[in-house]
């Protein structure tokens, strides 16, 4: 049994959001090891949760403190950027559609002209089979202040189900190296069952790359 250590900061401020910096130490042999970093970004709301609220702007004064502030205005100017190149807003690229091109072509047989049937090359998985979904309903203890479902409850049942996937899909007990872009869009209700869906969307050597999404079902289906 190792001792941890938590720490963090804020990294920059906008108008009504906060990004903290939180990272993870620890203590093996009397000397403290970085063990993780995780990068959250929270929104400011009022007493009663009804608006957004205005947040203190921080100034720096050491030229660490501008360079930790100047990587935080790089994150959020980086946040922008892929919101912009979304394939809900864009077309994909050109070296985007290439690769697309390049699958497309791997699974086609030439001599068939009517392009209709679809051959899966050696050595691969069709993506529709690399795929796997469960049913969680949250219980009064995963709530948070709010009476809606705690945000580290369902990363909770995102990285398990990840997990369940890769060893399904692999074979061998995968080890998880990171989580990125983990996004809220909606609260999630106490009463409400949740339909959480992981997909293998991508793989090289003995990395495989998982997405997570949720769904949660109340009188009406709605994406969280």
């Amino acid at each position: 049994m190792n001792d941890v250590r938590i720490s963090g900061h804020v990294s920059w401020v906008g108008k009504s959001t906060i990004e903290v910096i939180v990272w993870l130490d620890q203590k093996p042999h009397d000397e403290w090891h970085r063990i993780t970093k995780a990068v959250f970004l929270l929104a400011a709301r009022d007493s009663i949760n009804s608006k957004a609220a205005i947040v203190n702007p921080i100034q720096p004064e050491t030229e660490a403190e501008k360079a930790i502030l100047e990587g935080g205005h790089n994150r959020k100017m980086h946040r922008m950027n892929l919101r912009e190149v979304g394939l809900m807003k864009s077309i994909p690229s050109f070296e985007e559609q290439k690769v697309i091109h390049e699958l497309f072509m791997r699974t086609m047989n030439i001599s068939d002209i009517s392009l209709q049937k679809h051959e899966l090359p050696a050595g691969c998985v069709w993506m529709e089979d690399c795929a796997i979904s469960n049913i969680v309903h949250a219980h009064p203890e995963n709530r948070n202040h709010h009476y809606t479902v705690f945000g580290g409850f369902l990363m909770q049942q995102a990285a398990e189900l990840s997990h369940t996937l890769g060893l399904l899909f692999s074979n061998h007990r995968p080890v998880l190296t990171s989580i990125s872009d983990i996004n809220f869009t909606k609260p999630v209700k106490m009463s409400s069952l949740l339909k959480m869906h992981a997909h293998v969307v991508f793989t090289q050597m003995h990395y495989m790359q998982i997405t997570v999404y949720a769904e949660t079902w109340t009188c009406s289906a709605s994406k969280l």
